[in-house]
C-alpha cells in the first residue's frame, strides 16, 4: 500500500445511518478535494447540517490541491463542525500523477488565458514526485474503503464526486462494475457551452484527469451531472457570512479560519454548493436531460474537454441538470450554514 495514502486519518465511527428510529437518511460518501477556503467547505458543511443524509465517510483526492493538503483542511472542517465521528481516507498516492504532470508541462505553455486554474498541478514539478512510481502502487485506503463500502451495501450508497475521479478509475481497476453497485452518482464538474476554468475548453474536475472521469461517464448507470454552466451562476457573498449568527457552527469554522474568501472580491463560487443542494432537495432541479457523454482524452486544445457523444455507441445516461430554482439553492445555502 502506498505510503502516501494508507493513513486512515479519523478511526471513529460515523454515526447510525439513521436520522431517527423510523427514518431512514440518504447514505452519502464524498470525494472531494477541498481548499481550505472554497467551495467543498461549504458543500461539506451542508451536507452534514442535513438530518436528511449521513455521511458514511470522506476521501480526501487531489485538484484543487494535493489529497493530503486535502486531507488535513477537511479534518479542519470536521473538527470546527463537531463532527470528528465522521472517517476520513487519504485517496491516491502522488505517483498516480506522474504521468499527468508530465503532460501538464507540455501543455501549460498554450493554457496561458488569464483566470484558467490549474490547481494542485501548478504546485508541484515533476522533480518533486516519487521516483518508484514505476512500481504503480495504487492500492489506498480510500479505494479499500469506498470498494468495501459500496460493494457490502449494494444500491444503498450515493457518491458525491466533487472532485477529479482518480479514486473511481482506481476502484473500477479492482472492481471493473463497481459502479453498478451504487445507489447514485452525483457530480460536479464539466462543461457544456460555458468557458472552460482550467484547459481552453475544459473544468477543472475532468480537465485534471481526463482518463478518469471518461472512463466513469462511460460505465455509470445512474448519474446526476451538475456542470459549470449551472454552478457557475451562484457566489457566496462576505455580506451573507458576516449575518450567520456566532453560534451557528460554520461560523465557528471561519472564526477559526479569518481568511476565508478574503480574495479581493467579497464573493467565491459556489460551485461545489449547487451539487449539494441538489442532493438535499432534487426539486431544485427545473430543468434536466439524459445525455450520452464523454470526455476528450487526446492531448491538444480539448484535452478535458466534455462533449456529447454518439448515442448508439454511448447510451444516453447522465441526467445533466441545465436548470435550478436560484432561489431555492440560494435558501439552501444559507439555511444550513446557519445551524
Amino acid at each position: 500500500m502506498a505510503a502516501e495514502a494508507e493513513n486512515v486519518i479519523n478511526n471513529s465511527e460515523s454515526r447510525n445511518s439513521v436520522t431517527s428510529a423510523n427514518m431512514p437518511c440518504q447514505r452519502l460518501i464524498i470525494i472531494s478535494d477541498a481548499m481550505r477556503y472554497g467551495d467543498d467547505a461549504v458543500a461539506i458543511a451542508m451536507l452534514l447540517a442535513d438530518k436528511s443524509v449521513c455521511v458514511e465517510g470522506i476521501i480526501a483526492t487531489s485538484g484543487n490541491v494535493w489529497a493530503d493538503q486535502a486531507a488535513e483542511n477537511i479534518r479542519e472542517l470536521l473538527n470546527a463542525l463537531g463532527r470528528s465521528d465522521i472517517k476520513l481516507y487519504a485517496g491516491e498516492p502522488l505517483s498516480y500523477y506522474l504521468p499527468r504532470q508530465q503532460i501538464y508541462q507540455q501543455e501549460k505553455a498554450q493554457l496561458t488565458r488569464p483566470g484558467l486554474f490549474h490547481g494542485a498541478l501548478a504546485n508541484l514539478s515533476s522533480a518533486h514526485l516519487p521516483k518508484n512510481s514505476a512500481n504503480r502502487q495504487f492500492a489506498s485506503d480510500g479505494v479499500d474503503f469506498l470498494l468495501q463500502k459500496v460493494l457490502a451495501n449494494p444500491g444503498q450508497i450515493a457518491l458525491v464526486l466533487l472532485a477529479p475521479a482518480a479514486v473511481l478509475a482506481l476502484a473500477m481497476d479492482e472492481e471493473p462494475d463497481f459502479l453498478q453497485s451504487l445507489a447514485k452518482l452525483y457530480i460536479s464538474g464539466g462543461v457544456l457551452k460555458a468557458a472552460g476554468n482550467s484547459g481552453l475548453q475544459a473544468e477543472l474536475n475532468f480537465w485534471f484527469d481526463p482518463p478518469a472521469i471518461n472512463k466513469v461517464l462511460l460505465n455509470v448507470d445512474d448519474a446526476v451531472l451538475i456542470p459549470l454552466d449551472i454552478s457557475n451562476q451562484f457566489q457566496l457573498k462576505q455580506s451573507t457570512l458576516a449575518k450567520l449568527s456566532h453560534k451557528a457552527l460554520f461560523a465557528e469554522y471561519l472564526a477559526k479560519n479569518p481568511k476565508f474568501m478574503q480574495n479581493g472580491s467579497g464573493q467565491m463560487g459556489l460551485w461545489d454548493a449547487v451539487t449539494a443542494a441538489v442532493i438535499m432537495d432534487e426539486t431544485v432541479i427545473t430543468e434536466s436531460k439524459p445525455l450520452s457523454l464523454e470526455v476528450n482524452t487526446t492531448l491538444g486544445s480539448e484535452y478535458g474537454r466534455l462533449q456529447v457523444s454518439d448515442a448508439t455507441r454511448n447510451p444516453a445516461k447522465i441526467n445533466t441538470v441545465l436548470g435550478v430554482n436560484k432561489l431555492r439553492v440560494e435558501e439552501l445555502v444559507k439555511d444550513s450554514l446557519s445551524q
